[in-house]
């Protein structure tokens, strides 16, 4: 889809109760499908809203997406037969194209560079928006969800500092809000990142950064963590059931790929963010903007930012880890871009008392 008569705002979608359902959606028609078979369980007084969809794109199916459709709810109204929960307030960066949508219009591409191009972080999903026409979900909107990552850092900062008195006379004004540029976000977090190479320990750093990263699927997790809990159960020691753990992670379509156990520390080294732009690459400025995952930084490596911002990175496997062992877990940086490397690359010390 072209760029031509894009038209973006950014805007809050209220917490909402929702019934719903979720499916492995492959193709687009399955959208109409699914949203009738929900449609008919819930009574019509009991709507509340316009119907959504969201798409995960981690997930344990080999093709498409796990989606969740649902249809805003009554306060207080049970559905026999249908699941009803609540769905958080999100900040989105949404496209209502004036010429509408088609089948074969519903590409995100245009909205994802626009959303990249300001900075704009997401977690592992996306939303989309309908128009209830009959019994037909008409797509009214198209959502970036966003992760608010300076909101993040700063309540990071606030709880990890508080009371430190080398700390109070720094001043770090609020992070750029959403409508800011890629540039001026990225001003701000090399200044940010310096304050905190200045007067913060590396277990200050640690804490506040890798509490930043965008959110792994709770789901997948969970299966991690289940994984991990049978082989305990089947009498198999720790290190044998990491290893379990890390099988399971080299067969499920959830992981890109696994990462190997050393002794009691794990090895995690990423592939690139987008493979066939890192193939492509003619130069190692190329390769390394094709590596990196983040958009806050993947334009700017060469500007000077500190490394420790690698922690932020470290969260993703923070998350998956400490959900494994329901347990703190340390992970240090071994190879990052930003110290020079041409890879990123994390270890995660198994804790030894749980």
């Amino acid at each position: 889809m072209e760029c031509n008569n894009q038209e973006y705002s950014m805007r809050t979608i209220p917490e909402v109760r929702a019934a719903w359902l979720d499916f492995n959606l492959q193709q687009r028609s399955q959208i109409s499908i699914k949203y009738r078979e929900l449609l008919e369980k819930v009574p019509e007084s009991a709507v509340n809203g316009n119907p959504f969809l969201i798409m995960n794109f981690i997930s344990s199916y080999p093709q498409g997406y796990l989606a969740e459709i649902g249809i805003p709810v009554q306060d207080n109204i049970e559905i026999p037969g249908v699941a009803i929960r609540i769905f958080p307030e999100y900040s989105v960066f949404s496209h209502s194209p004036r010429d509408g949508f088609s089948e074969q219009g519903v590409n995100y591409s245009g909205l994802f560079e626009a959303a990249y191009s300001r900075g704009l972080v997401s977690d592992e999903f996306c939303r989309e928006e309908y128009t209830a026409i009959g019994h037909e979900p008409v797509l009214k909107e198209i959502q970036f969800v966003i992760h608010d990552w300076g909101a993040l850092f700063m309540k990071n900062l606030n709880l990890v500092t508080a009371g430190d008195a080398n700390f109070n006379e720094v001043n770090i004004n609020n992070y750029p809000g959403a409508e800011a540029g890629d540039k001026e976000k990225f001003s701000w977090l090399k200044q940010a990142v310096t304050r905190l190479d200045e007067f913060c320990s590396e277990a200050e750093q640690y804490k506040i950064l890798s509490r930043c990263a965008h959110v792994f699927p709770v789901r997948q997790i969970a299966k991690l963590r289940e994984v991990y809990l049978d082989a305990l159960a089947g009498k198999a020691d720790q290190l044998v059931a990491v290893d379990r753990v890390i099988a399971f992670m080299a067969e499920d379509p959830g992981w890109i790929k696994a990462p190997e156990r050393q002794g009691r520390t794990i090895i995690n080294t990423k592939n690139p963010s987008n493979p066939q732009a890192y193939k492509e690459a003619k130069t190692q400025e190329e390769r390394n903007r094709a590596y990196c995952f983040c958009p806050l930084i993947k334009d700017h490596l060469d500007q000077g930012l500190s490394p420790t911002f690698c922690y932020c990175s470290a969260g993703w496997e923070r998350q998956q880890w400490e959900g494994v062992f329901d347990y703190p877990v340390k992970v240090r940086v071994l190879k990052s871009l930003l110290r020079g490397d041409t890879e990123c690359q994390f270890a995660i010390e198994i804790p030894e008392t749980l």
